[in-house]
């Protein structure tokens, strides 16, 4: 080897090494130095530093563009080489999805065109920023600062997300479309590509309006010849076992250190990516909504089929029916509904036994504190943006998943009171909406400040009350509204109309709606001139399936009986259960889409007649039925499906 060659080899040799050792260094010695050793304190600054940043690589990393210029990386790509050819300009007005073929073992061609500029990559498409997605639980290592800074992001739904929404344009996601399971595909003289049932890329195109470039890397396959073992052998069985590590066990072998002779080298043959024409993902969103009725069953079909044609080679669309959520949803969804309970069952217990230990006057500040923020509820209350943006709601958000969608924009010179329908028997929708922000409802409605009502009882518990106002939950108190809604502008009070009886009639296939004699809401809105804007959650009574009792029955009873002592109905309900098929109390995982409709202005009337009352109540269920009929097919309901008002 001259020195050319060794420098090269060298490079190639550090590149994998490099991630182990950067990763098992920090597991090694934190636990070491927090038990064995006097420097716990730098354990703890660690372990300290580790959660502040756990989700920046979720939120567009931190990238360094002295480590994606450093030198060794053009001694890699000439190891190969390896280079990016462009045959279409990549206009910095759009964002991008550039989904790579073939995965590859190593995918060598993606890290250094997309990951470095050895191949100058800021020169072929300026102003274009790529990022390159990954496994996500590879962020889970300490030190992935390394990887961040070449611009890796995680592949997860929310990081593409964010990644393609936190700027208007000029970012490009590239996605190894076919994953870890296309290793195992990979062998010389081979283009088997998975790509026919991945069609969750194209869904986020959609979503996004991001535009859709194919791009094929020749050479990714040649670089090691791999042992391929027939399907129903223990080995193959054995490598398709991934869920430990995210990827597969492949039995590689390419050249050794010395030309002619057999290692973990890869070969030195050439690789290229190209990249084809883009499609535009606007337009693809725009023809989807004409061609394609029954989106819950096939959607991103004709756009898939689209992509493939250029690249020349399940159920899976915009928003899924039906899907069995992982560990992460499920138990962030458990821990939402049971904290509640446990604070009531458990720490209001323990904290009343303190008063009678040594420890009594910790319990005895929180009375005294309770006893001067006892009106806070009714006075704005204690919202906290950083409670509204813990990262559990979006697992809680994706367990379903749940979405907002605006129709019109509200101004923040206006206050707002709006009708939020159906209860259903949790609400999932207005709170993951409105009462966090995994949905981003700051910066689709900026300059409103959302306020979700609830029982005025609730704040009368204490540590409760706290858990509520902090995600800017207030009492449906007249109290509470007033002070909102004549206190600045921009303030948006939903409130739940229906109220807790409505969900007695949270059924699936039902549209059922307790609305036509409640009017208190309307009057509000008068009294203050705020605008009256009629929302609707579809999927909202498709998350449980509820046994219904007769009026008169023995349990139709006892639910009226534990109405009038609680607060709300005792509801019988059931839904899925931890497997696949199973039956138990977690909600079926149902697309849930709260459709904001256009606000309805009305007058400021100090004393409004019943009259008036009347007539803008009538003209708020007009424009609540409008809304419904508008977008019930587009998210499940029949064509003859209506609205039906009690």
């Amino acid at each position: 080897l001259d020195i050319q060659e060794g420098l090269q080899t060298l490079c190639v040799m550090q590149w994998i090494p490099v991630f182990i050792i950067l990763g098992a260094i920090p597991i090694i010695l934190i636990p070491c130095f927090l038990v064995i050793t006097e420097f716990w304190a730098l354990a703890v600054l660690a372990l300290a530093w580790l959660a502040y940043d756990w989700n920046t690589h979720g939120r567009g990393g931190r990238r360094i563009a002295s480590i994606r210029n450093w030198t060794l990386w053009k001694y890699f790509r000439n190891y190969f080489p390896i280079k990016l050819v462009k045959t279409q300009d990549l206009s910095p007005e759009h964002n991008y999805i550039i989904a790579n073929h073939p995965h590859g073992v190593v995918s060598y061609g993606a890290f250094i065109n997309f990951a470095t500029e050895a191949t100058g990559f800021a020169q072929i498409s300026p102003s274009i920023t790529p990022f390159v997605a990954t496994l996500e639980r590879v962020f889970w290592i300490p030190l992935v600062d390394y990887l961040m800074s070449m611009g890796v992001c995680q592949v997860s739904k929310l990081a593409l997300e964010y990644t393609l929404t936190q700027q208007d344009s000029g970012i490009a996601v590239i996605i190894m479309v076919g994953g870890a399971t296309e290793a195992i595909l990979c062998r010389p003289g081979a283009s088997t590509i998975l790509l026919k049932q991945r069609k969750g890329f194209v869904k986020l195109a959609l979503e996004t309006g991001a535009y859709l470039v194919p791009s094929y890397t020749f050479g990714e396959n040649e670089v090691y010849n791999q042992e391929t073992f027939p399907e129903g052998t223990w080995i193959r069985f054995f490598q398709k076992i991934k869920k430990i590590l995210g990827l597969n066990f492949c039995t590689i072998h390419g050249r050794g250190f010395t030309q002619g002779s057999w290692g973990f080298l890869p070969f030195n043959r050439p690789i290229a990516t190209v990249a084809q024409v883009r499609l535009d993902g606007q337009r693809m969103r725009a023809r989807l909504e004409l061609e394609q009725r029954e989106r819950l069953k096939e959607r991103g079909g004709p756009r898939h089929s689209q992509y493939v044609a250029p690249v020349r080679g399940g159920r899976q669309g915009i928003m899924p029916y039906s899907k069995q959520p992982n560990a992460f949803q499920i138990l962030s969804l458990l821990l939402w509904l049971l904290s509640y309970l446990a604070i009531f069952c458990i720490l209001q217990p323990l904290f009343i036994s303190l008063l009678f230990t040594p420890l009594w006057p910790l319990p005895a500040l929180y009375l005294v504190w309770l006893f001067l923020d006892w009106k806070t509820p009714e006075q704005g209350g204690r919202r906290s943006a950083w409670v509204r943006n813990w990262y559990v709601w979006t697992h809680i958000r994706d367990y379903f998943p749940i979405m907002i969608l605006k129709t019109e924009d509200l101004s923040p010179e206006h206050n707002y009171i709006m009708g939020v329908h159906p209860h259903g028997l949790l609400t999932f929708g207005a709170f993951c909406n409105f009462c966090t922000e995994a949905t981003g409802f700051s910066k689709t409605f900026p300059g409103i400040t959302p306020h979700l009502a609830t029982l005025s009882w609730f704040f009368k518990i204490p540590l409760i009350r706290d858990c509520l106002m902090a995600k800017g939950v207030c009492s449906v108190s007249q109290p509470a509204i007033n002070y909102l809604l004549s206190h600045g502008t921009g303030n948006l009070v939903g409130i739940v109309v229906g109220g807790v009886k409505e969900a007695l009639h949270s059924v699936p296939n039902t549209s059922t709606l307790i609305l036509q004699k409640r009017k208190g809401f309307v009057r509000t809105a008068l009294q203050h001139g705020a605008h009256l804007v009629p929302t609707f959650t579809f999927g909202e009574t498709e998350a449980f399936d509820q046994v219904l009792f007769h009026e008169g029955s023995r349990m139709y009873k006892f639910q009226a009986f534990f109405r009038r002592i609680f607060g709300f109905y005792f509801c019988v309900f059931y839904g899925q259960g931890f497997h696949q098929g199973s039956i138990g109390i977690l909600p079926y995982s149902r697309p849930i889409v709260t459709v904001v409709g256009e606000p309805l202005p009305l007058p400021q009337i100090e004393k409004p007649s019943e009259e008036m009352v009347d007539k803008y109540h009538a003209l708020y269920m007009d424009a609540l039925i409008k809304l419904f009929d508008k977008h019930k097919t587009q998210y499940g309901c029949s064509d003859r499906q209506k609205l039906l008002f009690m």
